[in-house]
């Protein structure tokens, strides 16, 4: 699962660096879900509504309890920000502002 993580990502580094488009493939909608599962099961923070926009977006309750807060970001920009490659992220919030703090301090193994 990993190794699918990385060869996707570094796709994105590698257009990114030649200033090519990304191609999005069908792999990007089950990669964001590993993912943000693997987030999921390690998260320690309040409970958080995430919706991803753009290429292998979605909605996902991070966390138990009812949600503090619902963070927007685009997907892609999320995924490079829970890798540690950037933080380029707005994680644009309604509700609790701490939230996308924690969000933002959050890594995920790719």
């Amino acid at each position: 699962m990993i190794s699918a993580r990385d060869v996707w990502m570094h796709r994105i580094d590698l257009a990114r660096a030649v200033g090519a488009m990304h191609q999005p493939t069908q792999a990007e909608p089950e990669i964001v879900r590993q993912v943000i599962a693997d987030l999921d099961a390690e998260w320690g923070g309040p409970a958080v509504d995430l919706t991803l926009t753009g290429v292998g977006g979605g909605t996902w309750r991070l966390g138990d309890g009812a949600p503090v807060a619902r963070v927007t970001e685009d997907a892609v920009a999320f995924m490079r920000l829970l890798s540690g490659r950037s933080d380029e992220c707005a994680l644009t919030t309604d509700g609790a502002p701490a939230a996308a703090e924690v969000l933002r301090r959050a890594r995920v193994v790719f």
